[in-house]
């Protein structure tokens, strides 16, 4: 049987982020104030080939979504995807008219979408765990889900 200390370190994080917009500061503000690598065993990494997990924030626009999808391609498996906020996912202030993407899970297989505009810090922690919750069932035999 494992250890609770185990089990934690299989859910360490090693996010990599596109940031743009109001979304990526909100996150970045509520990671600090929250001290969330402390509390959720997330280290900042500076390549996608060092990442499991992918952050995507803000207004996504075709030609990012090709650097994006090159970085989730460079990623080791396991490998995860969180978006926030409403520009990932819907509309938005982005339309598909003007170069934007709408929804980035028609393009990856995303697995925490927080929504909002900007989502608050209890619904980023919210969707930390979230994530928390189907890598626990990925390793355990589960499958990546959407949440929402």
């Amino acid at each position: 049987m494992e250890t609770t200390k185990e089990k934690r370190a299989m859910c360490d994080l090693w996010p990599v982020f596109f940031v743009s917009g109001c979304c990526g500061t909100a996150f970045i503000l509520s990671a600090v104030k929250a001290g969330l690598n402390n509390l959720t065993g997330i280290e900042p990494v500076y390549s996608p080939k060092q990442a499991n997990l992918l952050v995507i924030s803000g207004v996504v626009n075709k030609s990012n979504m090709d650097l994006i999808t090159e970085w989730y391609d460079n990623m080791d498996s396991p490998k995860w995807i969180i978006t926030i906020g409403s520009c990932t996912f819907a509309k938005g202030i982005v339309s598909e008219e003007t170069d934007g993407v709408c929804d980035i899970s028609k393009y990856l297989n995303v697995d925490v979408t927080i929504p909002g505009c900007p989502p608050t810090e209890s619904e980023i922690v919210s969707g930390l765990e979230r994530l928390k919750d189907i890598m626990l069932g990925h390793r355990y035999g589960g499958v990546n889900e959407q949440s929402m």
